[in-house]
C-alpha cells in the first residue's frame, strides 16, 4: 500500500515494480543505478512515485 506524505507519494518495492514492469529483485538490484534515491519508513524501503515516474518518462524519451 502506497503511503502518502505531505502530498507525496511513496511506493514500496513491490508496488514500484509494478509500476516499472519488472521484477522486484531488480529493483533492489538496480534502485541506485537508476538514481531512485531510498527513504525509509521502519524496516520498509520506498521510493518518491515523483522519481519513479521522472525515471520512466527518461526511459521512454531517451531515444
Amino acid at each position: 500500500m502506497a503511503i502518502t506524505i505531505e502530498n507525496e507519494t511513496y511506493l514500496k518495492v513491490p508496488e514500484s515494480a509494478i509500476k516499472v514492469g519488472r521484477a522486484v529483485n531488480t529493483v533492489y538490484q538496480n534502485y541506485k543505478e537508476w538514481g531512485w534515491p531510498p527513504y525509509k519508513y521502519g524496516a520498509t524501503l520506498l521510493f518518491k512515485e515523483s522519481d519513479i515516474q521522472a525515471w520512466l518518462y527518461k526511459q521512454v524519451c531517451a531515444v
